[in-house]
């Protein structure tokens, strides 16, 4: 029995199937690399396509940390006598990744920071009762004593 997991997914796009029709693409993991021994940071993740699907080659996702943000590539690689997409399909492919990846990231930046400014709103209400309260108390009770 075969102990290794292997770690793939499918890529599904519109004109990559037969008669214009949505194709999918079947992908494995390949490998991940990630560099910060100098400045900018990179994250690079690259899968490979599987048998049975519409082309041959490899789709690299990498992030570059730079002075003006994070740089979002995606790389589309095909074997010299593989099977590839059509041209336009490739960019079309390699640019929807791209922005994917960017909207994505945006949403989740949001909700991440939304999430972190809710979360010090309540500590702060949270506190700040706790404070009046203890405040209360203490008045009750000086009220009490005299």
């Amino acid at each position: 029995e075969d102990d290794d997991i292997v770690e793939g997914g499918l890529l599904v796009m519109k004109m990559l199937g037969d008669f214009g029709r949505y194709g999918v693409e079947p992908i494995c993991f390949s490998y991940e690399l990630e560099e910060e021994e100098g400045e900018p940071m990179t994250h690079c993740v690259a899968y490979h396509t599987l048998k049975g699907g519409h082309f041959d080659g490899e789709i690299k996702f990498s992030l570059e940390e730079t002075e003006e943000g994070i740089v979002v590539s995606v790389t589309l690689a095909i074997p010299q006598g593989g099977r590839s997409p059509p041209e336009r399909l490739a960019k079309s492919m390699v640019s929807s990744l791209t922005e994917s990846i960017v909207e994505s990231t945006h949403i989740r930046t949001k909700q991440t920071l939304s999430r972190r400014s809710q979360s010090k709103l309540y500590r702060d209400r949270a506190s700040g009762r706790a404070t009046l309260k203890r405040h209360l108390r203490f008045e009750q009770e000086k009220n009490q004593e005299e």
